[in-house]
């Protein structure tokens, strides 16, 4: 019933982001990714970690195939319909707030400190003062409210939570939302490993059903590992759970065998993940653009933020621009401060003898925790609103246990009385307690109310975030509004003007970007390159890609412009030579196929023209342009029926492409075969009223 009630509402909620385009890095790490139209196996994405993003640089690439794996289906079974993609974000969007709810119901009864001190949230019953004989009745202290609110109330607020919008909207974000279901999953079945039995079980069945739940939390840890590095705290998180509330560790060495559940998490998973990744990528980190120290001064704001954004979600944004600290300038004291006083907040409720509070010290070290390795290592974009998705699950967490002691406020107290003697007829074993404060009904009322209020106002807050991403410019012109500093959102803005044929708005954005602080030097000129260019600028379209190609040689971006560019001035040999640059660069970009395939087809090299074409359709078997292009060699070569099938082709992947009905019906009608020539030529007009 509550995965049913998380489901229905999340997909409310973010009905509107459905159909919302690809954003930001989607673009080389699914549209432009020629690794999905390949048809290599499985074996192949294990061993290839360039097949989910560019590799620019030695360190800069992922190891993720868990992550390019789902991608890869998407892709099989629906293209580029940016609905699918969006589906299963929000169903592992859905599956991790299930698991919040999951998490908080198996901690409520745990450890064994949590069913002695009662966090069962049921209520507790005591003997009557009469003897055994005696019905049992509630104990003389408030109930808590049932495990189901505390526990619907954290997971409802995290799946309509704004702050989390961005794993459901950003597609390439699904390492994110994904990695944080396998590290939450490790973590519910780690609790249930921990928890101890609510009656003795048969002789054995403890133990085989513990072992299940201990192999499921491996099995998770490594599926999560495989999707996304920061996976790795996971361990760490394990071991405070069991210090908070399981405490296998002794001074006994009879005892000492509490440490060896961790050793296959680090001996099987996290070790040979670390080696993996150093082998396949040549480098654990990217090369760090920061010393640690200016890290740790910049890190210390940006953590303040996520904390408070996860309580009031004003000034969320796709961009954060976040300035750069080298010393501990006022913005990281005062953070400093605030996050010193949370973590005091965390060790006094740990200290604390009811077991929730300690619950919420638990995850308030849990957020320090899961974005430690974000805060370490200096990243380009120092923050994102989807690295802080594990945190906020943890911030969730927290404001359910929160409002459920609000809850408990409402709930009926129950003051024992001396019993009267029964009167005639009376059953002996009835309480005759007198209940103070609200009824049941209202109680549930009182409670059901506060949690709806809470509930809409996140939805609402949500469903504004779904409708920017609903459009580029709309998108970064939020973010430039909110980052005026931000020179990747004025870039970005930038390339969404330049995208819907708006290029003096999209130089300007540019132009803004390279006057920033820290200016994305490679991508300002790369664009101002591509805008030049389509405007007929061609001699400053040349200086910019020039540009782009001196900072960032190993990129084969400028190297494209730069062909494209020669290609389209007639310098053939030029042209040449920059697409032979592109292919010791990128051996997988079809458009440099093609287009070389165009050289040497309009110079009358035409087996070379067709290698090319047919090589860029091998890494691309959508890419009509190449297959028209094959037809036309057909075609004039007298190859009839090779040239159709061709065509065929063309039209089997575009069904709009004008030219290739108009072919098909020139082919027929010299075939003699006059009623499929009139068909296509129907099609080809039908198709051009059209437009």
């Amino acid at each position: 019933m509550a995965f049913l009630l998380i489901s229905i509402i999340s997909t409310l909620v973010y009905l509107n982001a459905l159909d919302n385009p690809f954003q930001y890095d989607d673009q080389p790490s699914i549209e432009e990714n020629v690794y999905l139209r390949m048809s290599e196996g499985i074996r192949d994405i294990f061993i290839s970690p360039g097949y989910y993003v560019r590799i620019t640089e030695p360190g800069a690439g992922h190891y993720r195939p868990v992550l390019f794996i789902t991608l890869l289906l998407n892709y099989r079974l629906g293209g580029l319909d940016v609905v699918g993609y969006h589906l299963v974000n929000l169903a592992f969007h859905v599956g991790s707030a299930f698991l919040v709810f999951l998490i908080v119901q198996a901690m409520s009864g745990g450890s064994k400190e949590g069913v002695a001190a009662g966090f069962s949230l049921r209520p507790r019953l005591i003997a009557g003062d009469k003897g055994l004989g005696r019905r049992l009745k509630p104990a003389a202290t408030s109930y808590l409210p049932p495990p189901t609110y505390t526990a619907l109330t954290a997971a409802l607020i995290f799946a309509v939570h704004p702050f989390n919008s961005e794993v459901v909207n950003y597609i390439t974000a699904r390492s994110s939302v994904m990695s944080a279901f396998f590290y939450l999953l490790a973590f519910y079945c780690w609790v249930k490993f921990r928890t101890p039995p609510p009656f003795p079980p048969p002789q054995g069945g403890r133990v085989r059903e513990g072992v299940y739940f201990y192999i499921a939390s491996l099995l998770a840890f490594l599926l999560g590992m495989l999707t996304k590095e920061v996976v790795i705290t996971l361990p760490v998180v394990l071991w405070l759970y069991d210090m908070y509330f399981y405490r296998p560790f002794r001074r006994t060495q009879a005892e000492a065998c509490g440490y060896y559940p961790y050793l296959p998490f680090l001996l099987l998973v996290a070790i040979p993940y670390v080696m993996l990744r150093m082998f396949f990528t040549g480098a654990m980190f990217p090369t760090f653009k920061r010393d640690l120290l200016t890290q740790f001064f910049t890190e210390i704001p940006v953590l303040a933020k996520y904390v408070r954004l996860s309580f009031i979600p004003i000034g969320l944004n796709v961009d954060h621009y976040v300035p750069i600290y080298r010393r501990p300038d006022l913005p990281v004291i005062t953070s400093a401060l605030f996050l010193i006083l949370f973590m005091v907040m965390a060790i006094g409720l740990w200290k604390s003898k009811k077991i929730e509070w300690r619950v919420v010290s638990f995850f308030v070290v849990w957020f320090f925790i899961v974005l430690l390795p974000t805060t370490v290592i200096p990243l380009n974009a120092i923050m994102q609103e989807n690295r802080g998705y594990l945190s906020a699950a943890a911030l969730a967490i927290i404001m359910g246990a929160v409002l459920g002691q609000v809850a408990a406020g409402f709930t009926v107290k129950i003051h024992p009385h001396p019993d009267p003697p029964p009167s005639e007829g009376e059953d002996e074993g009835v309480s005759r307690d007198r209940p103070s404060g609200l009824s049941n009904k209202q109680a549930a009322y009182s409670r059901c109310a506060i949690l709806g209020l809470i509930l809409i106002s996140l939805s609402l807050a949500t469903l504004h975030r779904n409708s920017l991403w609903g459009d580029k410019i709309t998108l970064w012109s939020d973010a430039v509004s909110k980052s005026p500093l931000s020179a990747r959102g004025h870039v970005n803005l930038g390339v969404s003007y330049a995208a819907e044929g708006m290029y003096r708005k999209g130089e300007k954005e540019l132009l803004t970007a390279l006057r920033s602080d820290d200016p994305p030097q490679f991508d300002i000129h790369l664009n101002l390159g591509s805008i030049y260019h389509k405007t007929g600028r061609m001699d400053t379209a040349l200086k910019e890609y020039q540009k782009a190609a001196i900072i960032q040689p190993q990129d084969f971006r400028p190297r494209y412009g730069l062909g494209a560019l020669y290609q389209q001035k007639g310098d053939a040999e030029l042209a040449i030579r920059e697409y032979q640059k592109v292919i010791e660069l990128n051996p997988n970009d079809f458009r440099t196929y093609h287009n070389l395939g165009l050289l040497y087809q309009n110079s009358g090299d035409y087996e070379t023209a067709i290698r090319y074409h047919k090589k860029a359709l091998s890494l691309n078997p959508a890419y009509v342009k190449s297959a028209f292009n094959l037809g036309k060699i057909y075609e004039e070569a007298g190859k009839i029926d090779m040239a159709i099938n061709e065509y065929y082709n063309v039209i089997g992947n575009d069904p709009g492409y004008t030219d290739a009905y108009q072919r098909l019906g020139d082919l027929y009608k010299k075939k003699g075969d006059m009623q499929r020539a009139e068909k296509f030529y129907r099609e080809a007009q039908k198709i051009r009223n059209e437009r």
